[in-house]
């Protein structure tokens, strides 16, 4: 309803991208000092988030407005515009968040694409149209080059040559195929929202993680996750989704419009195609402020077409209650959901505290206070009951500790760290049938678990299948075998020798 929206729009934005860019550098010069540093130690410029990879993408979803603001502003606000696109660009590149950067010149040739394509739109000649073509043909020539031929001293031709690295992205390519399987073994349903953390390492035994705990809270491409977790139906809604203010702007690019709709619809385009590209190799699905990024370039789009192709609404007859009762009882819900869980990572920063400070009897406060039944995992996906439980087991109080333990295991079935405790807790009570159980759960995500290792044979040689821990310890090549674990060979090879000579012989000798 306000006529001049879309300035006003723009000039929101500029100033929250001076302010924003304003705390990034000011920690920079604070932390660093002034010049241009290396890929870690920029790690630490966070513009007040939660790490240098979300703060690089937030001011990549930023650019399109100034960007618009260049073209729809006038006098000092278009100067404004063009500083603030400047800083942007330049913070991206220093920060050096590769999936900002593919993201930003992506969406660069997305808007370049478009303008050449329907230059006409944009009241640009044939002849402007060629040289402007030429000149983004060359331009990209002379940056590739000059990416393949700096030298290893060079940490920004470094670290985009690093977006093609096998050696590099192995990880994110390891997650990639997880989730992938994940997808495959349940193309219909998925394994429901928010479970990808949990299913996904039902597959860690194809792959050698080497013995160590390996924690995958996200794939890092959105969609395959949406897939993996919501099924064919959960990625053809998201697609669908994209899809239609994609179309929208190209038709009100191509259609009649105002040039400055035409502007604001094609930088609309870039925005979405910045967040579906970083979508490919981040996670913005899951921060919130790159929902509300999101929200503002679909909205926009939407706008725009509905003021360019009016729709006479029906109106319907409501009781006002009957709408507002509803929406009411749901935003008190999501409110007490979000109190619950604030106070509940409050909680479980005192548990982890005294985790590593070994208060035991503060840990185990600190976790009971933690509980809710909103939420089951903490922000690595542990059960915040398995940090009860484990204060429990320091405290010795077996019964109690196994009985949080298991249920830490409903909540997360397969992390190591549940089963490895609770096989544990297993041999404590010398129930050694669930203990190998457990042991063996951790040992088919992770083969070469040494503490597994040692702690199922150990359970073997109590129910004095001596045969079987030899062939679990032998198993270990004898390079990677701990002392603990070549004492342990030597012993039960010499029970099993014992053993065998106290076995009677086929013919019911006793022997010598």
């Amino acid at each position: 309803k306000n006529p001049g929206w879309r300035q006003l729009l723009a000039k929101y934005s500029i100033i929250a991208s001076i302010v924003i860019i304003s705390i990034g550098l000011a920690e920079m010069v604070r932390d660093l000092g002034f010049g241009f540093h290396p890929r870690g130690q920029m790690s630490t410029v966070k513009g007040l988030m939660s790490n240098v990879n979300l703060y690089a993408s937030s001011l990549m979803l930023v650019i399109p407005w100034s960007l618009f603001g260049l073209v729809a502003l006038r006098r000092w606000w278009r100067a404004v515009a063009g500083v603030s696109l400047a800083l942007l660009v330049f913070m991206i590149f220093l920060l050096q968040t590769r999936a900002a950067y593919v993201g930003l010149l992506g969406s660069g040739l997305v808007v370049a694409g478009m303008i050449l394509i329907h230059h006409k739109a944009f009241s640009f000649d044939r002849k402007w149209r060629n040289r402007v073509g030429i000149g983004m043909l060359v331009g990209l020539a002379v940056f590739a080059t000059l990416v393949v031929t700096a030298g290893d001293d060079n940490i920004y031709a470094r670290r985009f040559r690093s977006i093609f690295s096998t050696e590099a992205n192995e990880p994110r390519v390891r997650m990639w195929h997880l989730t992938t399987k994940l997808f495959t073994d349940h193309p219909l349903t998925g394994v429901g929202a928010g479970n990808f953390t949990i299913r996904v390492q039902e597959n860690y035994g194809a792959y050698d993680f080497a013995g160590s705990s390996t924690n995958y809270l996200r794939p890092h491409n959105d969609f395959l996750w949406i897939a993996a977790e919501k099924g064919i139906a959960g990625i053809l809604l998201f697609l669908l989704f994209v899809s239609i203010p994609m179309v929208y702007a190209w038709k009100i690019i191509r259609g009649d419009s105002e040039k400055e709709q035409k502007w604001l619809a094609l930088f609309a385009m870039m925005g979405l195609s910045s967040y579906l590209l970083n979508s490919l190799f981040d996670f913005p699905l899951e921060r919130i402020n790159h929902q509300v990024h999101l929200a503002f370039f679909v909205s926009a789009i939407a706008t725009l077409w509905h003021q360019r192709n009016p729709v006479v609404q029906k109106s319907f007859p409501v009781q006002r209650a009957v709408v507002v009762i509803p929406v009411l009882a749901i935003l008190a819900t999501g409110l007490y959901y979000n109190l619950e869980v604030m106070k509940q990572e409050e909680q479980v920063i005192e548990a982890r505290k005294a985790w590593v400070g070994r208060n035991w009897e503060v840990m185990l406060e600190a976790s009971r206070a933690a509980a809710t039944p909103w939420k089951t995992l903490d922000q690595l996906a542990t059960p915040v009951v398995f940090m009860e439980g484990l204060a429990l087991s320091m405290l010795d109080r077996v019964p109690e500790a196994t009985e949080k333990m298991e249920l830490a295991r409903k909540h997360n079935p397969y992390r190591q760290y549940i089963l490895y405790n609770l096989g544990n807790l297993y041999i404590k009570s010398q129930e050694y049938d669930k203990a190998i159980e457990s042991f063996s759960g951790v040992l088919h995500m992770y083969p070469r678990h040494t503490e597994a290792l040692t702690n199922l044979a150990a359970c073997y040689i109590n129910i004095r299948d001596y045969g079987k821990a030899v062939e679990i310890l032998e198993g270990i090549p004898e390079e990677q075998r701990t002392d603990k674990q070549k004492h342990n060979l030597r012993y039960v090879r010499q029970l099993m020798e014992q053993q065998e000579s106290d076995t009677p012989d086929k013919g019911g000798n006793q022997g010598g």
